[in-house]
């Protein structure tokens, strides 16, 4: 799953360069905290976690990680179409942010519960 979680991770960084790069263009800022929320939820949180389950097996391919890359996932995409929504003045009357960053702090409890379950220090022999 580190593998997969890297790659996502990279996805994300190209979206939100791609933000970044369109509101330097339009010299727009509205769209900022969505070129933020992207870097640091997607490619930064992303990253870090295909990492630690790079170096950490158990963490990284058991129920927990692949619950955790989906829900993440999930979320993430829907709780950014809910921000630009709203910071352009399109929200809809679904409770899009709301919904997607509850199922995003699921994802993350899920990825804490894993890394204290999983990630242990090595036994020297």
């Amino acid at each position: 799953m580190g593998v997969r979680f890297i790659k996502t991770a990279v996805v994300y960084f190209v979206v939100s360069i791609a933000v970044l790069t369109y509101m330097t263009l339009a010299g727009d800022q509205t769209a900022g905290p969505l070129s933020i929320i992207t870097a640091v939820l997607g490619w930064c949180s992303l990253a870090l976690t295909g990492i630690i389950y790079h170096f950490f097996p158990k963490a990284g391919e058991n129920k927990l990680a692949h619950l955790h890359f989906w829900l993440y996932n999930t979320s993430l995409p829907l709780f950014l179409t809910g921000l630009l929504l709203e910071l352009t003045d399109m929200s809809m009357v679904f409770p899009l942010v709301p919904v997607s960053v509850t199922l995003l702090s699921v994802a993350i409890f899920v990825f804490i519960y894993n890394v204290f379950l999983h990630v242990k220090k090595r036994r020297r022999l």
